[in-house]
């Protein structure tokens, strides 16, 4: 059998409390002596501490040491912690973080096109809502139309992320630990982030709206503590201001908690629900903190937006504010036939692969990584964020205190 080694030196203090050390005889087995039960399997009320868990084991010194000379064989009262490795990893143990959901790719939908750069054509607003006279007298002439178009720019932006995984990193994580697929998960999850942040940022911004479209709520207004407040008169007039249909109403899910409490939105509900409570998913918006989408009193869905992100201060606050968005989204498609527009799109060349993402993943050729060197992922795409229109959909401002 071979010989053991003792692991560290002992303690002096702690092992002169344990008793005088015990040598082994010629030809002694070295083994574990009077071993204590694992502590899983202690009495109910049993103390569970190292006292507990102490055991002899038998040592050969590789030195000389006051608990005699080196090769001989001594035997010590040890706990666990000082014979075994502390320092493994649990492999079945993964903690971590996930956003409480996106909405970008609902509220801007993606069309992917073949240029970087180009035009777009847009019908004017005259063609639909301008009213010509087109009464003619017996030999009058008759009043000539002209249709309306106007071709507008776009150019897409470059929009990626990389992450460099040396490979011992991925050699010496425990098996459940995938770290080259944890870092393209979080470039994924990270560029979702940035176009939330960039989409809601443009729909909440007081210069992407015109004048009638847009509206920001005072004091005596405001949904949470106004004297005065009535959400169902902002959102309607809202509605009514649009230049085409509203399809989606946004809302964080403190927003909407304030909107299901106002007095009036109680009371327009019991006319339609009578005393009965509302619809259960109607009262778990605003507390569930995932995308839902609700309908409620004869309005357009309303869509929870519950993506957060941490601020300059290191706390978590939503990506979309005290603001409630209106938005007209075409529900059959890319607007291609002149009657219909859209309040957000968004345009995303095809990329190499044909889907609109690119990816890249290669060893750098330079001195980063070391000997065992690492392989470099990239990914990302180029794309565009707009309002076609600036009169389709509305926007309420800073509704809460």
């Amino acid at each position: 059998m071979s010989a053991a080694k003792l692991i560290s030196p002992p303690n002096v203090g702690l092992f002169a409390s344990m008793g005088r050390p015990t040598l082994a005889g010629p030809g002694a087995v070295i083994k574990d002596a009077n071993s204590v039960p694992d502590r899983h399997f202690l009495s109910p009320g049993a103390r569970n501490d190292n006292a507990r868990h102490e055991r002899n084991m038998s040592f050969r010194l590789t030195q000389d040491s006051p608990y005699g000379r080196a090769g001989e064989l001594i035997t010590l009262a040890v706990t666990p912690a000082q014979t075994s490795n502390q320092d493994t990893e649990i492999e079945t143990w993964l903690g971590g973080y996930q956003n409480f959901g996106f909405i970008a790719d609902l509220i801007s939908p993606v069309i992917l096109v073949d240029q970087e750069k180009a035009y777009r054509r847009d019908f004017s607003l005259l063609n639909t809502f301008e009213y010509v006279d087109p009464t003619v007298g017996r030999m009058g002439q008759i009043n000539e139309i002209e249709h309306a178009s106007s071709k507008v720019p776009y150019e897409t932006v470059e929009y990626a992320l990389s992450a460099f995984v040396h490979f011992a990193s991925e050699s010496e994580a425990v098996k459940s630990y995938d770290v080259k697929q944890a870092h393209a998960q979080m470039i994924a999850e990270k560029l979702m982030l940035a176009r939330e942040i960039r989409v809601l940022g443009r729909l909440t911004d007081t210069n992407s709206w015109n004048t009638n479209n847009r509206l920001s709520i005072t004091t005596n207004f405001k949904w949470d503590t106004g004297t005065t407040k009535n959400p169902r008169l902002d959102l309607q007039n809202r509605i009514n201001a649009s230049a085409q249909k509203i399809t989606h109403i946004l809302m964080n899910p403190t927003v909407l908690f304030w909107f299901l409490s106002d007095p009036g939105v109680i009371s327009a509900m019991r006319q339609m629900y009578g005393d009965n409570a509302p619809p259960a998913d109607v009262m778990t918006a605003a507390i569930g903190q995932e995308v839902t989408t609700i309908n409620v009193l004869g309005l357009p869905p309303i869509v929870v937006a519950p993506a957060q992100r941490l601020n300059s201060s290191g706390v978590l606050e939503y990506i979309l504010g005290d603001d409630v968005v209106l938005l007209s989204n075409p529900t059959s498609g890319t607007p291609n036939d002149g009657t219909r527009m859209a309040s957000a799109l968004t345009f995303r060349t095809r990329g190499r692969g044909g889907n609109g993402w690119t990816k890249n993943e290669y060893i750098p050729q330079s001195n980063r990584g070391g000997l065992e060197k690492g392989v470099m992922m990239e990914a990302g795409y180029k794309e565009i964020d707009f309002l076609p229109s600036n009169i389709v959909g509305g926007l309420l401002k800073d509704v809460l205190a």
